[in-house]
């Protein structure tokens, strides 16, 4: 019977799975194989058709288009297999995805993305000469400049159009880290006249209007944003910086980010993209790695993520800039040049004497205190609470004097009683006393409690505004006040509270009205009604005021504060304020943590120390609990893990030489553990060469990040004079370490061969000169007698008991003669 003939027959580059290198190959496609041969007729993969077609098309049989490693490239998928070929042009990379969907019954993924970045584009000239882009009326691809990754003018699957590009970054202990590369691609057409009003603006105007970026969040025209990996990023890395972005703005729709999170299977390597796509009727489209998923119906998910970039509380200032690069353009304004820029000081007048320099430089300081006050009250505007859907304006007047801030909203309901919460600062005294926080991320609020303590004793003015949904005795409120005031044990505030408010003028709170209650610079705190006249004398004195003003602080965003979580939102624009002060005059956290980064990075790795809490997994344990908290210390190759940071003496050490640390937080078993918890943490795995797995899981994804990093760092050095340490050791059995399977691989991954490493027993190179010290610090008697009081007495009553035998006659007592 001779061979069935092929349907499409030819030469395709094929990235080679060992080695990832591309090689001519001679394919060959039927209706149930597609078979490849080199250039001497020696077969080097195949694929099988398995299965009858559906009415529906092919079963696990998908085709991903891409541009990058290589241009006009194309990977075929099925069901567990897959093949990355490159056709030599893009008509006949359309020859073969054509047959393949008429005859394998194979599904084209219609959000493929041409993303690809300088190196790998340069690779590809060397065999294929560049395709200078198409013409669409003058809009050609964008570059990320921090990632050099390049967007297309178009996306295929839509035709949306480009508006511009930027970088996504997260957060983490003072450090702005740029994780992802952002594209942002709206639907032209459906513009219509959602900017007439800003017509004639140009692109610089555009960025100090915050009016503009509210009507382009509120424009019901398509928009979709892409999120290109600039290196690789874990899953839990990806969720993290989801949560800490969108859950303090997103209020009681949680529900919306967590089906969000699931749709985050695995983690993005570099050139991959996951795209969000908004609709106009508030419908979330989301692509992750080429694959589509179901839509979702989430109004204030789609809201949010375009206030991560355009709301005025967003610390993503370069993508808030960059993105809208184009839309100037939409109205026929010429392209925007856009420049780096530069501040740009006065040169000093070396002929004025010493003098005048102290006073021009004093000037200086005050000019930029003035400047970064300024700025914090013209770019902060009213707010929209997302559960009640109350507007609080941008700036409130408690005294003519004086204007006041908004940094979060609230909303609370107790009981019968429903009322939203806005915090208002003063913005000058506010960022002068806090500026050493500068950098402070939304998660570092929830859980920093000297800046709680600086915060709550700061001498700036603080106002809690709290407006009602319906109308309500003001003895109703206080009575609520009090009892919340009772339950946080602050039993002295509760009859200065109901003498406060007894003293109002009026007694009855109307619908949408609001109640300020004021904690001014110097302690004191009074209560008013909007629009009304402070009170000039007050039943309480000022220690009475200054005692209460700390407990109602408490009560709403601090210790006593029933939901941490509303710490985070009561307080969202304070990143974003601090962001904007001037911290040349200023020592900050940041300051310091760059310093200290700077000095770990000038050391050698064999140098570097690294200390923390971990968890540390045991298996077998049934009657206690499997994880355990121990304390790490990694000085080069050794890691240590003592059960308490006080202890001397640890309870394992390991030799990291050629060990294997591996992420294993996508894990099976893993991830049942990790289920359990309420947070996003990282485990990490530590394979040695017996094959055992200590297993350890960090509380957080950026402490786990680091540790995998210098684990793995330690792990490439050599062993070197471990004769010479002197490390105490408890004997620790190969049976006791925890043994997982073998990590599940992500399908896009090619296996790599398992690393064999020699571990040395650290026990076996103490030597005896070191045992001999051992004996004589930890285990000395006097050392013993010195720990504890309670030894004194044993080593008293032992002395005493020898000391009485010796006493006694030499027949002992009560012998008799026979």
């Amino acid at each position: 019977m001779s061979p069935p003939l092929p349907l499409v027959e030819g030469k395709l580059l094929r990235q080679v799975r060992t080695f990832h290198t591309w090689k001519w190959r001679q394919v060959y496609l039927d209706k149930e194989n597609l078979n490849v041969f080199n250039t001497r007729g020696a077969r080097r993969g195949e694929l099988i058709r398995l299965g009858p077609l559906n009415s529906t098309g092919g079963t696990d049989i998908y085709i991903r288009l891409f541009e990058a490693p290589k241009p006009n490239g194309f990977e075929l998928r099925v069901r567990d297999d897959k093949m990355l070929f490159a056709a030599e042009s893009e008509s006949d990379r359309d020859r073969w995805v054509d047959a393949l969907v008429e005859h394998w019954g194979a599904t084209l993924d219609q959000a493929s993305v041409n993303i690809s970045t300088d190196r790998d584009r340069q690779q590809a000239q060397r065999l294929f000469p560049e395709v200078p882009p198409l013409s669409l009326d003058g809009l050609g691809p964008l570059i990320e400049p921090t990632s050099t990754i390049q967007f297309p003018a178009r996306l295929k699957a839509t035709g949306d159009v480009l508006m511009g590009v930027g970088s996504f970054i997260r957060r983490v202990r003072w450090t702005d880290e740029p994780i992802l590369a952002v594209a942002l691609y709206i639907n032209a057409s459906a513009v219509g006249d959602a900017f007439d009003a800003f017509k004639g603006f140009s692109l610089e105007r555009l960025y100090d209007v915050p009016t503009f970026y509210t009507a382009f969040m509120d424009a019901p025209f398509r928009k979709t944003f892409v999120f290109s990996c600039r290196k690789r990023l874990s899953r839990n890395g990806i969720i993290a910086a989801l949560h800490d972005e969108i859950r303090p703005r997103i209020g009681a729709a949680v529900n919306e980010l967590v089906v969000l999170t699931t749709f985050i299977e695995k983690s993005l390597k570099k050139g991959e993209s996951m795209l969000c796509t908004i609709e106009s009727s508030k419908i979330l489209d989301f692509h992750f790695k080429g694959f589509s998923h179901p839509s979702i119906a989430a109004p204030s998910l789609c809201r949010c993520l375009q206030a991560l970039f355009f709301d005025n509380n967003s610390i993503q200032l370069d993508a808030k800039r960059g993105l809208i690069e184009r839309v100037p353009e939409l109205w026929g304004a010429s392209p925007a040049t856009t420049t780096l820029s530069k501040h740009v000081s006065e040169d000093d007048d070396d002929d004025e004497d010493e003098e005048d320099d102290e006073e021009e430089e004093e000037e200086k300081q005050q000019l930029l205190r003035r400047q970064s006050s300024t700025l914090s009250l013209n770019n902060f505007g009213p707010m929209i609470d997302p559960d009640s859907s109350d507007v609080f304006p941008g700036t409130i007047a408690p005294l003519p004097d004086q204007s006041l801030l908004l940094l979060g909203t609230r909303s609370y309901a107790t009981g019968s009683v429903q009322c939203a919460v806005g915090l208002y600062v003063d913005p000058i005294a506010a960022t002068e006393h806090l500026l050493r926080f500068k950098g402070l991320s939304f998660g570092s609020v929830e859980t920093d409690p000297d800046f709680f303590v600086a915060f709550t004793t700061g001498a700036f003015a603080k106002c809690v505004r709290l407006a009602v949904r319906q109308a309500m005795p003001i003895a109703s409120l206080a009575s609520l006040l009090a009892h919340l005031l009772t339950e946080s044990h602050c039993l002295q505030e509760t009859q200065s509270i109901m003498d406060l408010f007894h003293a109002l003028p009026t007694t009855t709170l109307h619908t949408h009205a609001a109640l300020w209650m004021l904690v001014r610079a110097d302690g004191t705190f009074h209560v008013q009604i909007d629009n009304a006249s402070p009170s000039t004398t007050s039943p309480l004195s000022p220690a009475q005021q200054s005692a209460l003003g700390t407990a109602i602080q408490s009560l709403f965003y601090g210790y006593h504060a029933s939901d941490v979580h509303a710490r985070a939102q009561l307080m969202q624009r304070l990143p974003a304020l601090l962001d904007r002060a001037k911290a040349d005059l200023v020592h900050t956290y940041q300051d310091e943590i760059v310093m200290l980064k700077e000095n770990y990075k000038r050391l050698t790795p064999a140098n570097r120390i690294k200390v923390g809490y971990l968890t540390l997994y045991n298996k077998k344990r049934t009657m206690m609990l499997k994880w355990s908290r121990r304390w790490c210390r990694l000085d080069g190759v050794v890691l240590s893990l003592f059960s308490h940071k006080m202890n001397s003496r640890p309870k394992e050490v390991i030799v990291l030489s050629n060990c294997t640390i591996r992420d294993l937080s996508s894990h099976e078993e893993m991830l049942g553990e990790l289920r359990k918890l309420d947070h996003i943490a990282l485990v990490l795995g530590i394979t040695q060469a017996s094959g055992d797995v200590l297993v350890l899981r960090a509380e957080t994804v950026a402490e786990g990040t680091e540790w995998i990093e210098a684990l793995t760092e330690a792990s490439r050095l050599p062993v070197k004079q471990l004769s010479t340490t002197s490390v105490p050791l408890q004997e620790t059995s190969a049976s006791d370490m925890p043994t997982l399977e073998e990590e599940s691989r992500d399908d896009d991954e090619d296996e790599i061969p398992g690393v064999a490493c020699d571990v040395v027993s650290h026990s076996e190179t103490i030597g005896v000169e070191d045992g001999e010290k051992d004996r004589q610090v930890v285990g000395s008697l006097v050392q013993w007698i010195l720990e504890d009081t309670r030894n004194q007495i044993i080593l008293i009553l032992l002395s005493f008991l020898v000391w009485t035998l010796s006493e006694l006659p030499p027949g002992g007592s009560g012998a008799s003669d026979l």
